[in-house]
């Protein structure tokens, strides 16, 4: 099955293809055929259509509609408070109505970002316990939902105080 989309300023293209016959689970039940698109603009309508395609392709299936969510906004006027040597609070503002959730990600020294929490809607602070005493950490967040995410809060430092 060919399966093309239209939308966000472009004309009908394929945007992939899933077999005629799905795997099947254990119990001998078919896994439905699935398609997922990433590649995707926020608050933007798009149409899909398929068909089935061998030596001949079948008559198009309906159109079917999705408009995509916003995207969220960022974070903005992150802080951070050292205020133990196995605690640093971080407090920030959101912006929007549009996130499932706020993640936050920390660098322990100069090694690679991770995320270490996420938040729920609306939440502006997070005490991270998971911290060692006179350890640098750096720390951003950002918010999401189920589509997209927001660019990155500014970036803030700490030492955490010696044992």
């Amino acid at each position: 099955f060919a399966l093309w989309r239209q939308g966000g300023g472009a004309g009908w293209a394929r945007v992939g293809v899933v077999p005629p016959h799905p795997p099947t689970r254990n119990d001998g039940e078919r896994v439905p055929a699935a398609f997922t698109d990433t590649d995707l603009a926020p608050r933007t309508t798009y149409t899909y259509r398929a068909r089935a395609t061998s030596a001949v392709a079948s008559d198009w299936s309906n159109a079917a509609p999705l408009t995509t969510p916003a995207r969220p906004a960022a974070p903005t006027a992150l802080t951070i408070n050292a205020t133990g040597s196995n605690v640093v609070l971080l407090d920030w503002s959101v912006q929007g109505a549009d996130e499932t959730g706020i993640t936050l990600w920390r660098q322990d020294g100069s090694g690679p970002w991770r995320p270490v929490g996420v938040r729920p809607p609306g939440a502006t602070l997070y005490w991270d316990t998971s911290v060692a005493p006179g350890t640098s950490y750096h720390y951003r967040v950002r918010a999401h939902n189920n589509s997209f995410a927001s660019d990155w809060s500014n970036t803030v430092s700490a030492i955490t105080p010696g044992p």
